[in-house]
């Protein structure tokens, strides 16, 4: 095995253990609030580009969840770096709802619809 093929397979399993480690319901009752390590790793991660992480990270604070303090600012933040930036469907499509609703932001249709066609494009 080769060293490049070495490293392709332990990211592709590190992969793995971190998403076991987000969807085990008994240790994201233990991990909570903003100092949490959940938190904090997906504070790392979206820092990093992760658009799963900034979407998960923004979800949280939208709505208050596993103990984080809702703050829907900083949850617009995370919507619109995520939406701007990667270009993820699913963060566009977030980011189009709460513009379109004016949930923690000023409303604005207009852009909210042309977000929803851009994620449906994708």
């Amino acid at each position: 095995m080769t060293t490049g093929e070495h490293s392709g397979k332990v990211a592709i399993c590190m992969a793995y253990v971190e998403t076991i480690r987000l969807k085990d319901d008994e240790t994201l009752k233990v991990q909570t609030k903003e100092d949490g390590d959940v938190f904090m790793w997906l504070k790392h991660e979206a820092t990093r580009g992760n658009a799963a992480a900034q979407q998960r990270l923004a979800q949280m604070l939208f709505w208050g969840q596993q103990g984080v303090a809702k703050n829907p600012e900083a949850a617009i933040e995370w919507y619109a770096k995520g939406a701007l930036e990667t270009e993820d469907p699913a963060l566009i499509y977030d980011y189009a709802i709460v513009l379109f609703k004016g949930q923690g932001v000023k409303k604005n249709r207009r852009l909210a619809l042309e977000l929803m066609k851009k994620a449906a494009s994708k």
